[in-house]
């Protein structure tokens, strides 16, 4: 009888352990668009229900994938800040050390510049969206896949 009573307390505790693990990962990937234009810079940042931040690139076609978020409901950030601008440096407003380099980054790049992708479509969005708490961005992810579109009005 007493043995009967420890199996039922040892399959409750196991019961209760497996419950108790941490929350399966999931991956994000969508597009994100700010009043109806692709973010074509930037970071996308998911806090999991683990609270740990994971960080995905936005690419210059507004596309972006987080990998590896613990499953639940997520706050969302979203950075894109200014890029550099473009210079064309010249004796008058640079070193000539300066100008060297300058023209030996557009020769390897074949004459592009050296600006990041995307930063000449790049848009100034509010600061507040970078701010998972204040942002008001939230998703629920399951394990696995997850598609989610982040469309700011």
């Amino acid at each position: 009888m007493c043995q009967q009573g420890l199996r039922t307390s040892a399959a409750i505790c196991l019961l209760w352990m497996a419950g108790c693990g941490p929350a399966p990962k999931g991956d994000m990937t969508g597009t994100v668009s700010y009043k109806g234009k692709p973010i074509c810079l930037g970071s996308v940042t998911v806090i999991g229900s683990d609270k740990i931040p994971v960080l995905g690139n936005i690419e210059p076609d507004g596309t972006y994938t987080v990998i590896g978020v613990a499953s639940g409901n997520v706050k969302i950030a979203i950075l894109s800040p200014e890029p550099p601008k473009e210079t064309t440096a010249t004796n008058d407003d640079a070193s000539p050390s300066m100008a060297r380099k300058q023209q030996g980054m557009r020769a390897a790049t074949g004459g592009a510049s050296a600006l990041p992708p995307g930063a000449k479509k790049w848009f100034a969005i509010p600061d507040v969206l970078g701010d998972p708490d204040k942002s008001g961005l939230t998703a629920t992810i399951k394990g696995g896949a997850n598609s989610h579109n982040i469309e700011i009005p």
